[in-house]
């Protein structure tokens, strides 16, 4: 179900920042981002102020490490706006060297996401990877 108001019921602030974000990155801003913007005291601040403790609070990976694990989780969400978001920030944070504990998690949650996501579907196509999504899911 898609809310109708993420659509066009934001403040003059908020479309002039979906309009920069569609001309600089080439899509349109993430729909947790134009909820977050729609209604930022009931949601935008709460779920902010939670992205901030995860993403910066104390923790065994290093900031960088842990925008790396974000944009890796947000390509297999297949979500452009957040993968951008987070591979910038991770670069911007000195990500450089992958440590093997690092690695060893990449290869869990996607292995993760690959097990959650395999429903039985009626393939439409027929391909492994369907042309129209590039994915290794089957076009439905």
């Amino acid at each position: 179900m898609r809310l109708d108001v993420l659509e066009r019921g934001h403040g003059r602030a908020a479309r002039a920042f979906q309009k920069v974000v569609v001309t600089v990155m080439g899509h349109e801003v993430d729909d947790v981002v134009k909820t977050a913007m729609h209604r930022p005291g009931f949601f935008g601040r709460p779920f902010f102020d939670y992205g901030q403790e995860v993403l910066r609070g104390p923790s065994f990976w290093t900031v960088a490490e842990r925008e790396y694990l974000a944009a890796v989780s947000s390509g297999l969400n297949e979500c452009p706006f957040c993968v951008c978001v987070h591979t910038e920030t991770a670069r911007l944070a000195g990500h450089h060297d992958v440590r093997p504990e690092l690695a060893a998690v990449i290869t869990f949650i996607t292995l993760l996401t690959a097990a959650r996501s395999r429903r039985p579907m009626p393939p439409r196509c027929g391909r492994p990877v369907c042309p129209r999504t590039r994915s290794w899911r089957r076009c439905t």
